[in-house]
């Protein structure tokens, strides 16, 4: 059900830089050494330990690792058929730049876990499995409350790239945009973004998006005599049945009612 791997058992690659393509989840413990080490074009606010997620399909180069931290990491990987309700837990779907770092006592609690996993029969391991899990999900909460200020700039930098699509500074207004679009342009995951604004704004970053088209859609219907669908297409809709439908999910009336109401 689970591999266990502790990397101080492997003998290290002298290769300057490996690319590695996993087809399995894994859960990577790091001792760190370093408190600035650096990921492409971002640092890592590393402190005693990492928890790094792996997901089938992520790409990474084993240079991220210093063979001084690889040498101090342990691993567990499986499939995602062995533990599917866990996945409802979105930091398997995090980037490397978005690992949980870790204090000394919360390391040693998850490298208790960890060691019991690697221990224990395998009927056990899926009950200890969940526990770590759960654990990792109270640590990453504590992360977020530490970061707050961070994200907030990050918040505010959504916004403001949200706000100049709508006012057609970023080209033509072809569709509305997903969370993807945003994130890429923040440099972080489409799961760690809708994380930081739930825990900022209590609203998802698609939920956001929803809200600010409906409110631009608001001021189009007041101020403008232009009909539903040319107003629908301004704002990126391939059909404007799908706005007529979002419009009125959300409001509780339709784009015609609310204009006749108001």
């Amino acid at each position: 059900m689970f591999q266990f791997l502790d990397f101080s058992d492997i003998k290290m690659l002298k290769n300057p830089e490996i690319q590695i393509n996993s087809n399995i989840y894994g859960v990577i413990l790091s001792k760190n050494e370093f408190q600035d080490k650096k990921y492409g074009r971002n640092y890592f606010d590393f402190r005693f330990g990492s928890l790094i997620f792996l997901n089938p399909n992520q790409e990474f180069t084993l240079t991220f690792f210093d063979e001084m931290i690889l040498s101090k990491s342990k691993a567990i990987f499986f499939e995602k058929e062995q533990m599917e309700e866990l996945f409802q837990f979105p930091f398997f779907n995090y980037k490397l730049e978005e690992a949980l770092h870790v204090s000394e006592n919360e390391f040693k609690i998850i490298e208790t876990y960890f060691q019991q996993i690697k221990e224990d029969k395998q009927h056990l391991i899926k009950s200890h499995f969940s526990d770590l899990i759960k654990k990792i999900e109270i640590f990453y909460e504590r992360q977020f409350t530490t970061r707050s200020d961070f994200h907030k700039e990050h918040i505010a930098r959504f916004q403001q790239s949200l706000s100049n699509y709508y006012d057609g500074k970023e080209g033509t207004i072809n569709y509305i945009p997903n969370v993807q679009f945003f994130a890429t342009k923040l440099s972080f995951s489409s799961a760690y973004l809708n994380e930081i604004m739930k825990k900022e704004i209590d609203l998802n970053a698609q939920e956001f998006i929803h809200k600010y088209v409906v409110e631009k859609a608001k001021n189009k219907l007041l101020f403008t005599d232009n009909s539903i669908t040319k107003i629908a297409t301004d704002l990126g809709f391939e059909y404007p049945q799908y706005f007529i439908t979002m419009f009125t999910n959300k409001v509780g009336i339709s784009p015609k009612e609310y204009r006749n109401l108001c």
